[in-house]
C-alpha cells in the first residue's frame, strides 16, 4: 500500500451505519444505588464500607453469570448494525468467563483484605509472655500449701 498522499474518501463525510435512521432502542432500567460520597470517619466505617462495596459487586457478577444468555443477546441485537464486530467482539469478552473468573479472584483479594483489617481492628485480650507469666508464677509459688510460709520473711526485732 502507498505511504502518503491522497486516499479514497479522505475528507468525505462518513456513512450512516445500517439501521441509524432506526429510533433508539430504550435502555434497561438500572438500579439506581447512590454512592456513599462521606468519607469513613473510622476504621469501622471504612470496613463496613469495603464490605458493601464487595457484596454489591459479588451480586452483579451473580446476575451477569446467571443471565449470560439474555446479556448475550442483547449485545447481539445492540450491534447488529455496527460496521465491523469489535464493539460486538470487546463486550462479548466482557461477559466471557475468564473475565468474570478475574473479577471474582479480585472480589475474594478484596475480601480478605478487609478480613484481615477486622481482625486486626478488634482489641485483643493481653495475654502476659513467658517473663511475666513466670513473675506471677514465682510471686505465687507455695500459695495454699505448708510451704508457702517459707517463703515469707519473719518480721524484724528492734535492737
Amino acid at each position: 500500500m502507498p505511504r502518503g498522499g491522497a486516499r479514497p474518501g479522505a475528507g468525505r463525510p462518513r456513512k450512516k451505519p445500517i439501521g441509524a435512521d432506526s429510533p433508539p432502542k430504550p435502555k434497561a432500567a438500572r438500579a439506581t444505588a447512590k454512592p456513599s460520597t462521606a468519607k469513613p470517619k473510622s476504621l469501622d466505617d471504612a470496613i463496613q464500607q469495603a464490605k458493601d462495596l464487595t457484596l454489591r459487586l459479588m451480586s452483579e457478577l451473580d446476575a451477569v453469570t446467571t443471565h449470560h444468555g439474555e446479556l448475550e443477546d442483547l449485545i447481539i441485537d445492540e450491534t447488529a448494525g455496527d460496521r465491523d464486530a469489535k464493539r460486538r467482539n470487546a463486550m462479548l469478552r466482557a461477559i466471557e468467563l475468564p473475565s468474570r473468573s478475574a473479577t471474582l479472584k479480585v472480589l475474594i483479594s478484596a475480601t480478605r483484605a478487609w478480613a484481615d483489617l477486622e481482625r486486626a481492628a478488634q482489641p485483643k485480650p493481653l495475654v502476659p509472655g513467658k517473663k511475666a507469666a513466670a513473675q506471677v508464677a514465682a510471686e505465687t509459688a507455695g500459695q495454699g500449701t505448708e510451704w508457702g510460709s517459707d517463703l515469707d520473711i519473719p518480721p524484724a526485732r528492734p535492737n
